[in-house]
């Protein structure tokens, strides 16, 4: 994970995924803009359902996706610290006509701290539904300097936004480009969140997908 990111194919069948989905769709409903239960909710704009802390009320994801040691493991040995998997969040983004901003509503980093995230697609991925997309080499401490030096922002910052006229400088700074993970369903993505990702703005269909969050221990 030189770049910080990296693709682990067909890492759960399609009938997990489907199985996953049904699991979320089923759920999505009865928790939507509900906070009943601690650690649970949703929030619910019209183009981007999502479930926070889902593996509190899905025994089947909670065992088959949450609990994965595979993660953690590859986790661990990238950051070199042990890691708190902290929740998982299951979402579906689709396209409606107006939005379509793209899942994490736009360029961003998740922190400045060592996190770490496994997203799986639950459905086909391709360049019009709101593929997964990071810049290559971002997450690096001398780039993040760079980028931040030269956009002019402030350090400490939680959760630091960016426009797509920043990102593209912010790709230009470190010679580096857009990385957009086109894959079938059941292609897990493992990726270093203080580098620059969001989510392509979907143009057509739907995309669904599981994360799971992971940050050092203090």
């Amino acid at each position: 994970m030189r770049d910080g990111v990296a693709v682990v194919k067909d890492y759960f069948s399609d009938e997990q995924c489907d199985e996953f989905k049904k699991e979320f769709h089923s759920l999505e409903s009865d928790y939507g803009n509900k906070h009943n239960l601690k650690g649970v909710y949703s929030t619910q704009p019209e183009s981007d359902v999502r479930i926070f802390g889902i593996e509190k009320i899905s025994k089947y994801i909670k065992k088959n996706f949450f609990e994965d040691a595979f993660f953690r493991k590859i986790g661990e040995c990238y950051v070199g610290e042990k890691l708190s998997l902290t929740t998982t969040m299951a979402a579906n983004i689709s396209a409606v006509d107006g939005l379509g901003i793209g899942s994490g509503a736009g360029w961003h980093r998740d922190s400045y701290s060592r996190q770490f995230k496994a997203i799986v697609y639950l459905t086909d991925v391709n360049k019009k539904n709101g593929p997964f997309q990071y810049i290559p080499r971002s997450h690096l401490i001398k780039n993040i300097l760079k980028v931040n030096f030269k956009l002019k922002r402030k350090v400490p910052a939680i959760n630091p936004r960016y426009t797509k006229e920043e990102m593209v400088e912010a790709a230009s700074l470190i010679n580096s480009d857009v990385k957009s993970f086109i894959a079938t369903k059941g292609t897990v993505i493992l990726a270093d969140t203080r580098g620059i990702h969001g989510g392509k703005p979907i143009k057509e269909g739907e995309r669904s997908a599981i994360t799971n969050y992971y940050v050092s221990l203090p």
